[in-house]
């Protein structure tokens, strides 16, 4: 418990660090969100216990709605995490530059939206588990 709660502590602080584009500097920020990246999916290796139990009786009437709740902002967090790494590969600057997509603008407004997102329902996310 203490190592996913530290992992938790980590992933936030450099989600809040990621939000400040103009303190890291891009290098940085690309470097840091490879690096969120993965220990979110460290952290669902944590969770993958919780996550397979729940995902087998997701339909069942005895799960609680909280947990039913929990589970869909969960989902939701997983694709607008991705969502955010691969939109950020196509606005690289720095380490994904052969990867870049024509429209820079678009794939920098969607970016934007899906991190600023993951960062609420982060914020719901630890809020739910308190």
């Amino acid at each position: 418990m203490k190592k996913k709660m530290i992992l938790d502590i980590i992933m936030t602080a450099l989600m809040l660090l990621l939000m400040k584009i103009a303190f890291t500097g891009i290098t940085l920020h690309e470097l840091l969100g490879l690096g969120v990246f993965i220990l979110f999916f460290v952290h669902k290796i944590f969770n993958r216990k919780w996550i397979k139990a729940i995902s087998l009786k997701l339909f069942s009437k005895k799960l609680p709605t909280k947990t039913k709740v929990m589970y869909a902002i969960d989902v939701l967090l997983l694709i607008l995490v991705t969502f955010t790494i691969i939109s950020g590969i196509f606005i690289s600057q720095v380490l994904f530059t052969q990867f870049n997509a024509d429209d820079i603008s678009f794939w920098s407004n969607w970016h934007h939206f899906a991190a600023y997102s993951s960062l609420i329902l982060i914020s719901v996310h630890i809020g739910m588990h308190w």
